[in-house]
């Protein structure tokens, strides 16, 4: 599968039945359901974008990226993810001395 490839779609919704909006309560509940039957605990819908962002900056986009992504108006939530980029992960070196300050 090419992780690039540019899917259409012909609603601006992410969640759709013939370009008409799922029912909140409905996707809600099928979304328990399906973290029920997966045995999975303490998980909310909220945290997907969450996974989503960090799978973003783990792959190697950029912050401007993942803001353009997350369609966050304000680069400070965005910042939030600063921490898992690449450049900020060898910190436990720079405590030993080993990195450079």
């Amino acid at each position: 599968m090419d992780l690039y490839k540019v899917r259409l779609l012909n609603s601006n919704l992410v969640f759709h039945l013939d370009g008409k909006s799922f029912n909140k309560m409905k996707l809600t509940r099928a979304f328990k359901r399906a973290c029920d039957r997966a045995k999975i605990k303490d998980l909310r819908f909220h945290d997907l974008r969450h996974d989503f962002a960090s799978a973003l900056i783990n792959k190697g986009a950029s912050l401007y990226q993942v803001q353009h992504n997350m369609s966050h108006s304000d680069s400070r939530m965005t910042e939030r993810y600063a921490h898992l980029l690449p450049e900020n992960r060898d910190v436990v070196d720079k405590i030993d001395g080993e990195g450079t300050a």
